[in-house]
C-alpha cells in the first residue's frame, strides 16, 4: 500500500496515477532446529542444533505506477507496479544450543552421555537489497461517480 498517490486527470475511462511507498517491515526473532538421529545395533546417537537469531527492522522507499480502466460501469482492469529499495537491520544476540546425546555399547563414546553447549554471539547485521513486484487486478467500486 501507498504512503502517498497521485491520481493524473484524463477525459476517458483510464484512471493513471503514480506514488510513492515506504515499506516497513519487523520481523520477530527466527528459530532454526536442525536434527540428526543416527540408529544400529546397540548404537544411537541424537545431535540438535538450534540457532535463534536477534529481531530484525527493515525501512525503505519505492515508487509506485499504476492505472485502471474502466470498461464498464464501476467495473475496472488495472496494473500496479512498485520499484525500491529495502535496508534491514539487526542488532542483538544469535544464540545457538547444540545437543549430543550417545548410547549403546556398539557406540565409541563408551558410556552414555548427554552434552548441552550454549554460545551468544553478538550478531550486527545491515543489508539493502532490491524490491519491486507487479500485480493485475478486476475490481468493481460501489457508488461510482454521480451523474449530474
Amino acid at each position: 500500500n501507498s504512503f502517498f498517490r497521485y491520481h493524473f486527470k484524463t477525459k476517458n475511462n483510464l484512471d493513471v496515477y503514480t506514488g510513492v511507498v515506504v515499506p516497513i517491515n519487523v520481523s520477530t526473532p527466527t528459530k532454526t532446529v536442525k536434527s540428526t538421529i543416527i540408529n544400529a545395533d546397540n548404537y544411537q546417537e541424537t545431535s540438535s542444533v538450534t540457532v535463534t537469531n536477534p529481531i530484525q527492522i527493515g525501512v525503505g522507499v519505492g515508487v509506485l505506477l499504476g492505472c485502471r480502466w474502466f470498461f464498464y460501469e464501476n467495473l475496472a482492469l488495472g496494473v500496479e507496479t512498485n520499484l525500491g529499495f529495502l535496508a534491514t537491520m539487526a542488532n542483538g544476540d544469535q544464540k545457538t544450543t547444540s545437543h549430543i546425546s550417545d548410547s549403546g555399547s556398539n557406540n565409541p563414546n563408551t558410556s552414555p552421555s548427554d552434552v548441552t553447549v550454549k554460545e551468544k554471539t553478538k550478531s550486527d547485521s545491515q543489508s539493502v537489497g532490491l524490491l519491486g513486484n507487479i500485480g493485475f487486478s478486476l475490481s468493481y467500486y460501489f457508488g461510482g461517480k454521480k451523474k449530474g
